[in-house]
């Protein structure tokens, strides 16, 4: 079945160039991807606010792009490097995990940080992560995009 939209193109209904079209895509793009974080913690099933054990910090951290509450966003990369865009600004830095298996950030010159990492599960999946800074005890909620 054709589609005629009011500037004369034509489209096949459904078709990805119709609005109800992309957006049946994005919501299938985004299904696929929390199949896709959901996946990387099949063999886990951890309970809503348990602490990330240290072996598993990097599988949790790199799982997947993390939107914080204040519309920034944080990609983890299995290389230690770490990007944060918040208001349009880049910023990069690092992260570890530290002799008493805590997570850890760097940014230059000279920010560091250390943090409780627990998960954040909501239907018995996990969503996000929560991170508790030990020294101020600041926290602040990601969840995977």
């Amino acid at each position: 079945m054709e589609q005629t939209l009011s500037h004369g193109i034509v489209f096949a209904a459904g078709s990805q160039k119709t609005p109800a079209g992309r957006h049946e895509q994005r919501n299938r793009q985004a299904r696929e991807k929390d199949r896709t974080v959901t996946r990387k913690f099949d063999n886990l099933h951890p309970e809503d606010g348990a602490i990330v054990p240290p072996e598993r910090i990097s599988t949790a951290v790199t799982a997947g792009r993390l939107a914080y509450g204040d519309g920034a966003i944080q990609t983890f990369h299995p290389d230690g490097s770490t990007s944060y865009r918040e208001a349009g600004r880049q910023t990069e830095g690092t992260w570890s995990v530290d002799g008493n298996g805590r997570f850890c950030s760097f940014w230059p010159p000279s920010y560091q940080a250390s943090y409780d990492l627990r998960w954040v599960v909501e239907g018995g999946a996990v969503v996000g992560l929560r991170f508790s800074d030990l020294s101020t005890g600041t926290c602040f909620e990601g969840r995977f995009q």
